[in-house]
């Protein structure tokens, strides 16, 4: 069977972050009774990051390390300050919302792997320290609001309201994201929202994902994301959610045993495999929103060969 080194390298890369200075190999068949082989050492200790104003900085791995944290946690805190305020603000702009409203602030744990993860695209850690939770990541301040049903009247009503509120200058509407091949928002929804001078940001790789997210600045100018999902779509997002954060970190000792034959299985697949099983993620996605529209659909079948504990039936 062959090897997926995506999933080896991420191991690594949080292994290392988190000061583990020992063999992969090693380190990997600790944790995942996996077997890797012929793997080198790693070895790195400096890091580097850019700025338009320094090409290249070298910074003492130590260093960023205590750094990262130390920021982490001051977003942490200053999140928590602002949070009640900011999620008081949401629910009044969307006083008949149909569904339910929830809200969340990043954990300081959660913070520092965003830092790392920015950090490995060359962000600015000193700048990200100066925008303090106006900088990235930009979900610190984070709202959910789950539809009743997913239903296109629905959803028109949510877009009304913010509409209004937008109008009224009670909140504003930085920029917003309508992925999945169903999207929640309709093409009259983004052009409303494009008019009022928000930002529609379109990728370029359509998945099957499907959530809306919008980017609000409340009226001390903090930045809150608001995700917009119904109910069945919600339910598989935050089952893939899951199964993605047992993949990509690494597991402590007592982690239940679901947990790991569920992080054993993602690891044992091959590129190949893997990629099958986003595909599958993917047309999962695209499933339960139709049936949130009310379009006969077809569960699709897991590929053959993946473990069944990867399943994404209810």
């Amino acid at each position: 069977m062959g090897i997926n080194f995506k999933a080896i390298d991420t191991m690594a890369r949080y292994a290392e972050k988190c000061g583990v200075k020992t063999a992969l190999q090693t380190k990997v068949s600790e944790l995942y009774k996996v077997n890797f082989r012929n793997l080198e050492m790693l070895k790195r200790d400096t890091v580097i990051f850019t700025n338009t104003q320094t090409p290249f900085v070298k910074v003492p791995y130590e260093d960023f390390h205590t750094t990262a944290k130390r920021i982490a946690k001051t977003l942490s805190k200053e999140a928590e300050w602002n949070f009640s305020s900011s999620m008081d603000q949401i629910k009044n702009v969307l006083p008949n919302f149909p569904g339910e409203i929830t809200g969340r602030t990043k954990t300081e744990k959660s913070i520092l792997s965003k830092i790392f993860h920015f950090f490995e695209s060359k962000r600015d850690l000193i700048k990200l320290e100066a925008k303090g939770i106006n900088g990235k990541p930009k979900d610190l301040l984070g709202a959910r609001g789950i539809l009743n049903t997913g239903n296109p009247k629905e959803v028109d009503a949510f877009v009304k309201d913010i509409l209004k509120a937008i109008d009224e200058k009670k909140i504003k509407l930085d920029h917003f994201y309508n992925n999945g091949k169903n999207p929640y928002l309709t093409e009259k929804h983004c052009l409303e929202l494009e008019k009022r001078g928000a930002r529609n940001i379109v990728s370029k790789k359509i998945s099957g994902y499907t959530c809306a997210h919008f980017y609000f600045k409340d009226s001390k100018g903090h930045i809150i994301e608001f995700q917009l999902r119904g109910p069945k779509v919600n339910r598989l997002a935050e089952k893939e959610h899951l199964m993605y954060k047992l993949y990509t970190r690494i597991l402590p000792p007592n982690s239940a045993k679901r947990d790991v034959k569920i992080a054993s299985a993602w690891h044992g697949l091959t590129n190949e495999k893997y990629e099958e099983y986003k595909k599958y993620i993917d047309d999962y996605f695209v499933h339960n929103r139709n049936k949130e529209l009310g379009i006969f659909s077809k569960p699709p079948k897991l590929p053959a060969k993946i473990p069944h504990i990867l399943s994404m039936q209810d």
